[in-house]
């Protein structure tokens, strides 16, 4: 096995393990973060959102205004 294969084969690995990670959130009823969203998004072929999801959005929003953060 080449450089390049080896290489390709690490960041499948990679990728692996980091979509088991998201679908194990998903079970556990824990929100993804934005990387776990658009790495998702990625191995199924569809472009990144620019735009973060609205609910996404909205639970933020709330957040801050729960913690007191200022815009």
């Amino acid at each position: 096995m080449n450089d390049d294969e080896q290489q390709q084969w690490a960041d499948q690995v990679q990728l692996e393990r980091e979509l088991e990670e998201a679908f194990k959130d998903i079970e556990d009823g824990i929100f993804l973060t934005e990387r776990q969203i658009d790495l998702l998004r990625y191995a199924c072929g569809l472009p990144k959102k620019q735009a973060p999801h609205p609910a996404l959005k909205s639970l933020f929003e709330q957040f801050g205004h729960t913690f007191g953060a200022t815009k």
